[in-house]
């Protein structure tokens, strides 16, 4: 298995009133590494890809996080990540939950492509479905004033570089923060070509409001052929994936902290 680790965190400029009730980071990483340190003390982004097979963040198993990609061993590429935005101390669990459940903000979001040289936009489109067998869409922007314990949402992402493509997205209350999973229903194509099988592609969130701020803790799971490796740069095309769903997550809480 290959293990790639993507470490971010976002430091803000300014400081804003921590969460009174809240745990801090350290209640729920007691483990974190120097590096990773050094990462969440400062402003920027730590970005680090590595083929190490040995997770670097270790949740405290005694603050009820709930357990991430359970069947990772099944994953050809791991992916880890935390991320802490700074002092959001008026963002609650269901402006979390609000954020994820935004899709119009994820439609048009872009990265930097290497090939065209340019930034390009990842996403064209955006859309809640009914189901599973019936793609139409299902409009579903407006904030909510109270969150469920647990919902199943299907989305359609129209991708610049796969077309269309189904997810289905699983969304609960866990403890003191939200679980949000995200993983293929259908198969994720390339010039007829399958890059990822059904459930192959797996997107695995908890985010919980600490002391600090916002507190975003995730595991990233992909699996595909080595045959599709000679055609395409998996690797960039899950780590390109990953950091727009981050910033559109990152974005989306920093509005509702400006609030």
């Amino acid at each position: 298995m290959k293990k790639l680790t993507l470490l971010a965190c976002l430091c803000a400029a300014v400081s804003f009133p921590a969460f009174p009730e809240a745990r801090p980071l350290d209640t729920l990483f007691p483990a974190l590494n120097a590096q990773i340190k050094e990462c969440l003390a400062v402003r920027g982004i730590y970005f680090n890809v590595e083929n190490d097979a040995a997770a670097r963040i270790q949740p405290n198993p005694n603050a009820n996080i709930p357990p991430l990609a359970t069947n990772e061993a099944r994953f050809k590429y791991i992916i880890e990540t935390l991320i802490l935005i700074p002092g959001a101390g008026t963002i609650n669990l269901t402006d979390i939950y609000n954020v994820i459940k935004d899709l119009q903000t994820l439609e048009g979001r872009v990265y930097y492509s290497v090939t065209r040289k340019k930034h390009t936009v990842l996403f064209q489109e955006a859309t809640r479905i009914i189901n599973e067998k019936n793609h139409r869409p299902f409009p579903d922007n407006v904030p909510v004033a109270v969150i469920p314990d647990a919902e199943v949402r299907y989305i359609r992402l129209k991708d610049a570089n796969f077309g269309n493509c189904y997810y289905r997205a699983d969304v609960q209350k866990a403890g003191k923060g939200i679980h949000f999973k995200l993983t293929n229903f259908k198969n994720i194509s390339f010039l007829f070509i399958s890059i990822f099988k059904e459930n192959d592609l797996l997107l695995d969130y908890y985010i919980e409001p600490v002391a600090e701020g916002i507190a975003i803790y995730g595991i990233i799971g992909a699996r595909t052929s080595d045959f599709i490796e000679n055609y395409v740069d998996v690797p960039s095309a899950i780590i390109k994936r990953i950091d727009v769903i981050n910033s559109w997550i990152i974005d989306g809480l920093r509005e509702y902290h400006g609030r």
